[in-house]
């Protein structure tokens, strides 16, 4: 695969918590490789997903006199052009806005107006998620909002951000606490992109392959090569030994002589695969 120019490609929240998950998520991010068909249960909990955002609309509203809605229909250019214009007038509230810097998007559900305590005005990123509890990739997204933000509006940055959980159960986080893990993580993450590495990571199973859409493309590629990770319940290091072994496909380990030493494992690891 050829060496990516990051100029030439948007880059993403939900692009970067991939990584985050699985570097090969990023392959085939950049590959378009086609994503599994959506189930009828993941497309429930997008609809929810959608329905609490709206509900939440429906109740920041009431509070916010000036809302502007980003017409979603238009191209990414134009959506940015109407969010720049809404936050140059002051808009109190911007409701999916689209924000662009250099070769990054993002897309916050809500921006709000508030002002710093040098009656400066800035936009507080609040996001919905209809899950009971925050986690590490919820923070990750409204985090990249913010680094986005401060294009925006002349470097003035906020001091939290908000996630809104279901039952509009509202969880606050201090930048100071989480922005700095944030960039870390953005500025790994580029560099991946930059690195020779990129040619020549592999697909291997992992914790995130059950909730990954391009888990039936892993799947064909280890079919195509006879891959160890098609082994039931094999883990890295399992996987990690018999390669360092020579081992390095299930027609090899199929032939497998159970009496030979591994090195880096103990026999009774290797006992539920061979």
């Amino acid at each position: 695969m050829q060496k990516i120019n990051l100029k030439k490609k948007f880059l993403s929240p939900s692009q970067l918590i991939g990584f985050l998950n699985c570097n090969y998520h990023t392959i085939h991010n950049l590959r378009g490789t086609p994503k599994k068909e959506k189930t009828i249960s993941i497309k429930a909990l997008f609809k929810r997903g959608l329905s609490h955002e709206k509900d939440y609309l429906k109740k920041i509203k009431k509070n916010n006199k000036n809302v502007v809605e980003i017409d979603q229909s238009l191209s990414n250019a134009d959506q940015e052009k109407q969010t720049q214009k809404a936050i140059k007038n002051g808009a109190d509230l911007i409701y999916q806005g689209c924000l662009i810097e250099n070769n990054w998007i993002g897309k916050p559900d809500f921006l709000i107006k508030k002002l710093n305590e040098k009656d400066e005005p800035y936009y507080e990123v609040t996001d919905t998620k209809i899950s009971s509890q925050v986690k590490v990739d919820h923070l990750m997204q409204v985090n990249s909002y913010v680094d986005l933000l401060t294009k925006y509006q002349d470097g003035v940055v906020g001091e939290k951000t908000n996630i809104v959980l279901k039952n509009f159960k509202e969880k606050s986080f201090s930048l100071n606490e989480t922005m700095n893990y944030f960039s870390i993580n953005k500025e790994k993450y580029e560099n991946f992109l930059n690195s020779k590495s990129i040619d020549k990571i592999k697909p291997n199973k992992c914790s995130y392959c059950q909730f990954c859409d391009y888990q039936d493309a892993c799947k064909s590629e280890w079919e195509k090569k006879d891959s160890l990770n098609l082994v039931a319940g094999i883990q890295r290091i399992e996987i990690q030994a018999l390669e360092d072994s020579k081992i390095l496909t299930m027609h090899k380990l199929a032939g497998f002589d159970k009496k030979k030493k591994i090195e880096g494992i103990k026999d009774y690891r290797l006992t539920k695969i061979i």
